[in-house]
C-alpha cells in the first residue's frame, strides 16, 4: 500500500463514520420531536377535561348561590358540641 492509499482509506472511513453519526443525530432529533408532540397532545386533553369539570362546578355553584342567600346558618351548642343548623 502506498501512503496516499492509507490516507484515502482513512478519509473514507472518517466520512462514513461522520455520516452515520449525522443520521443517528437526525433520527434522535425526529424521535424527540414526535415525543414532544405526543406530550403536548396529552396535556391539551387533560386541560380540556379539567375545563369541562370546571364548567360543571361553575354551573352548580350558580344554581346554589340563590339558595345560599335565602338560607341562614345557625350554630347551636348542645352538650358542649357545636352543631350547625341550616334553615331555609
Amino acid at each position: 500500500m502506498q501512503p496516499g492509499q492509507i490516507s484515502g482509506n482513512l478519509n473514507g472511513l472518517m466520512t462514513k463514520k461522520v455520516e452515520e453519526m449525522s443520521e443517528n443525530a437526525v433520527s434522535t432529533f425526529m424521535a424527540k420531536g414526535e415525543e414532544i408532540e405526543k406530550n403536548k397532545l396529552e396535556v391539551r386533553e387533560r386541560v380540556q377535561a379539567q375545563l369541562v369539570v370546571r364548567k360543571k362546578i361553575d354551573s352548580v355553584n350558580k344554581e346554589l348561590k340563590p339558595l345560599g342567600q335565602t338560607c341562614q346558618k345557625n350554630v347551636r351548642v348542645v352538650d358542649g358540641e357545636e352543631l350547625a343548623v341550616v334553615e331555609c
